[in-house]
């Protein structure tokens, strides 16, 4: 992945260089040129080309770095200080410049690589994109032979120093871009994709209305997560009860720990004779200890066991009431709290009529997705394996599945040329080397477009013996 910010990093450095070094023309040591119209086969001794072009500053500090080695090299180990004086104007760098600890100096003849006084020089890591045409006036392409032969791939575009938009749905809303423009994980269907969690006092209790279709003998069914070994207990088996219409308390017994809060599962807790209409249930702590409720289930078919969100049927003649755990009608409990369920690491269920099954054969298609499974403080950057339109499913791949998916993460999907619909958008077709843009008012043959060549500009490859001085 092409990183930009190593990019700007690199600009800084150099901006840095020319604020806190700035030199004089009486440099003291040996000294290295580096200018935009040098040229890697002369001395580099000049901070300007020679009258008869026959020696001059170096073109690149990559040669200015083998020149220092060299320097070492022939005296045994620096005898004196080394400045190495940049030039303005932009350099555009194809290959990132590498330190390792060969090139270090030492406290008494240090290396320093400075901007030439009064002069500011800038490295870009990417070239610029020439020779845009379009059809429409709308939509401009250009062909890029190193992208169609595979050795230039990017990431990022900037036309006129501003970074543009790769094609996407929904659009950035530039009227408030971290907060509107995405998509949000919907709740499965059933309802799935919602817990409540923190109900782990005794006292604590959460109460539902429900019709009961027929008179029997009902199943009951909860799709939990636990982990409360680390306070001194593996099954919360019998710390909870189920009260009807005010009655007894039953027992819901079998609630053994999940594996973690997040990790959800189904387990028979008890069996309870109902009638037909409508009664109250309760769900309630006792004894104290953690649980994290997304669903009940009661059934009178004694044969259905259920193991994920997608239900089995019951048997003919038999029936199946689902409630999800949040939708109480009253409650208790001073921390509790409803979030995500238990989300999956590669699936997630999208609101009828956002996500395009179109997307799925997109090649690099890309799911942009804030997670809340983990540390809010990334998203993930996934690839669309397939789309269940039956069931609203969304089936993701790559090393970035981490965390769960919850409900209500937000997300967008990336890199589709049937999103290419915005101004400021572009895509890249890596199989024909076609770069789309949509331009933005004011684009002309003199705007000038920037694609990245390479992830980092300058890398400083230290090891038990650092790079310094």
């Amino acid at each position: 992945m092409l990183r930009f910010a190593d990019m700007i990093l690199g600009v800084c450095a150099m901006a840095l260089m020319a604020q806190v070094q700035a030199q004089t023309d009486k440099v003291v040591g040996a000294t290295f040129f580096v200018a935009t119209d040098g040229n890697d086969a002369w001395s580099g001794k000049l901070s300007g080309p020679n009258a008869a072009k026959s020696d001059g500053p170096f073109a690149t500090l990559g040669q200015a770095r083998d020149a220092v080695r060299q320097l070492k090299a022939r005296e045994g180990g620096l005898k004196q200080p080394v400045t190495v004086q940049v030039r303005g104007g932009v350099y555009h760098v194809a290959e990132t410049i590498k330190f390792t600890p060969e090139d270090s100096g030492t406290k008494e003849c240090p290396v320093s690589y400075v901007a030439y006084p009064g002069e500011k020089p800038v490295l870009r890591g990417g070239k610029r994109v020439t020779g845009w045409s379009t059809k429409d006036g709308r939509i401009y392409a250009v062909t890029l032979p190193d992208v169609k032969a595979g050795r230039w791939h990017f990431r990022s575009l900037f036309v006129d120093g501003e970074r543009q938009i790769r094609a996407r749905c929904p659009n950035v809303d530039a009227s408030d871009p971290c907060r509107k423009g995405f998509f949000y994980v919907d709740r499965g269907l059933g309802g799935f994709g919602a817990a409540v969690g923190n109900i782990h006092n005794p006292g604590d209790w959460m109460e539902y209305k429900v019709q009961v279709p027929a008179d029997g003998e009902y199943r009951f069914w909860m799709y939990y997560g636990a982990l409360n070994k680390p306070f001194g207990n593996t099954d919360m088996g019998g710390r909870t009860v189920l009260t009807v219409d005010g009655g007894a308390p039953i027992p819901l017994m079998n609630l053994p720990d999940t594996g973690g809060w997040g990790e959800f599962k189904w387990s028979q807790s008890a069996t309870v004779r109902l009638t037909k209409g409508e009664h109250l249930l309760r769900w309630q702590n006792v004894k104290g200890g953690g649980l994290n409720l997304e669903a009940y289930a009661l059934t009178d078919d004694p044969d259905w066991k259920p193991v994920t969100t997608k239900l089995p049927k019951t048997a003919d003649g038999k029936h199946l009431l689902v409630i999800q755990a949040e939708d109480f009608v009253r409650f208790n409990g001073k921390q509790l709290s409803v979030g995500g369920g238990g989300g999956s690491k590669t699936e997630f269920h999208y609101k009828a009529g956002t996500f395009k099954p179109s997307w799925a054969q997109a090649p690099g298609a890309e799911v942009h997705i804030f997670q809340s499974g983990s540390c809010r403080a990334f998203k993930e950057i996934v690839s669309i394996q397939k789309v269940d339109e039956e069931n609203r499913l969304v089936t993701v791949g790559g090393k970035e599945c981490v965390a769960p998916l919850m409900t209500g993460d937000r997300y967008f999907v990336e890199n589709v040329l049937e999103e290419l619909d915005s101004p400021g958008e572009w895509y890249l077709d890596g199989q024909s080397g076609v770069l789309y843009y949509q331009p933005k008012p004011g684009f002309s043959e003199r705007s000038e477009a920037i694609a990245p060549v390479v992830g980092r500009i300058m890398q400083f490859m230290g090891d038990a013996k650092p790079v310094s001085h």
